[in-house]
């Protein structure tokens, strides 16, 4: 299905990993990775607000005051294309780019859940409502379509343009 994150709950993936393999391989010579300094407590929060006015849906400051699952009801019945992400998910960028080979970027929802206050609780929902707690989650017209590697399917296969015509969405085609 293409999917990450669905039990990662809370924890996010640093790159240390990938830091490591590459201290492992190449040649004998000594490598290191530097790290910079932290950034002070109020970068933090300036930061932080950056990436949630950016990433929370047009509604964010009622989100607060909603349930997770008018929340969610609420963004995919008035969006006619949501992705619920993680924006460090490379299943998601893979949705999302397949996504806009297709579609319009205005015409598309996208959620980041790691930057949404209440990413946790709706991750949950989702797996309720999509019997997946994974991400992406991909939403046409109403409809869970699927996860990363069934979005990417659905743009190879042309499903994914069929899919978003039906909802009057598509990129311009010069004549």
């Amino acid at each position: 299905m293409g999917g990450c994150c669905g039990k990662l709950r809370g924890k996010a993936h640093d790159g240390k990993e990938k830091a490591k393999e590459k201290l492992g391989s190449g040649d004998n010579k000594k490598q290191s990775v530097q790290t910079p300094p932290a950034p002070k407590p109020s970068q933090y929060l300036k930061e932080d607000a950056q990436l949630q006015s950016s990433s929370q849906p047009k509604e964010a400051k009622k989100d607060v005051e909603m349930s997770v699952k008018e929340i969610v009801d609420h963004t995919i019945k008035n969006n006619r294309v949501v992705i619920w992400s993680k924006s460090y998910c490379p299943y998601c960028k893979k949705a999302k780019q397949a996504m806009f080979s297709v579609a319009p970027m205005d015409e598309v929802e996208v959620i980041e859940l790691d930057h949404h206050p209440k990413g946790d609780e709706i991750q949950d929902y989702l797996k309720d409502i999509t019997g997946g707690r994974s991400v992406p989650r991909v939403f046409i017209g109403g409809k869970f379509i699927g996860g990363g590697d069934d979005t990417v399917a659905k743009q190879k296969s042309g499903e994914l343009e069929k899919l978003l015509k039906a909802q009057g969405i598509g990129k311009a085609v010069a004549a």
